[in-house]
């Protein structure tokens, strides 16, 4: 099918599309947030690459030492295939306080990061008190522009704003980290020098997205 124009209305049905990740969104109660902190971040990276650097948390700790590493755990996560979704929870430190205590007081947003991979370009993240949209768009070969932004559950005010500006620096700056080593990984595929990769045993997010691309344009071939 021809790609839609800008601004041309569509005609979509969601719910058939997220399947079963639908009752997620549902209970999310995304339609009471507050959108917050548009933002185009382009980038000399493939578009396929940006998403990958979302669907494993090992890198924590090489990447991201000095900003966010300190705040999860990273050599655990639960991960879920859902039709051409993901869904993948990474846990911070701060589950371990959770042993030993009434389970009908946990709270999964406050102990960890739940990310959903809406294939193929959009990832969601619901953390704490907000959800970050990162929205990956091609714009050339090898290049890539990421758009991001916020659904904050309160909109932010005088301190709270503050705070809020605080921590999307601190998105930024992982997300700047990702970026260096993204454009590497991006001139070494250019390079030719790699004729195929392999994915590791932890890098099931990874290896299903491309599978899903994989089957996508099969079906369009």
């Amino acid at each position: 099918p021809a790609p839609p124009d800008r601004g041309e209305a569509l005609d979509l049905d969601i719910a058939a599309y997220l399947g079963p990740l639908a009752k997620d969104f549902a209970a999310w109660g995304l339609e009471s947030t507050h959108p917050d902190s548009l933002t185009h971040l382009p980038e000399a990276i493939d578009w396929k690459v940006m998403v990958d650097t979302f669907l494993e948390d090992y890198h924590f700790r090489f990447v991201h030492g000095k900003s966010v590493h300190r705040l999860y755990l990273d050599d655990r996560a639960v991960y879920d295939r859902i039709g051409p979704h993901i869904r993948y929870v990474i846990p911070k430190r701060t589950i371990r306080d959770l042993a030993g205590t009434d389970p009908a007081g946990w709270r999964l947003r406050e102990h960890a990061n739940v990310l959903y991979l809406l294939f193929p370009n959009t990832v969601m993240v619901f953390v704490g008190d907000h959800a970050a949209i990162f929205a990956m768009f091609p714009d050339g070969p090898g290049r890539s522009v990421m758009r991001l932004s916020f659904c904050l559950d309160e909109e932010p005010a005088g301190d709270s704003r503050t705070y809020w500006d605080k921590q999307v620096a601190l998105i930024k700056t992982a997300l700047a980290e990702d970026f260096a080593v993204a454009r590497g990984v991006q001139e070494n595929f250019a390079s030719g020098a790699n004729r195929h990769l392999t994915f590791g045993r932890y890098e099931k997010g990874l290896a299903h997205f491309h599978q899903a691309l994989d089957e996508a344009l099969d079906r369009t071939a």
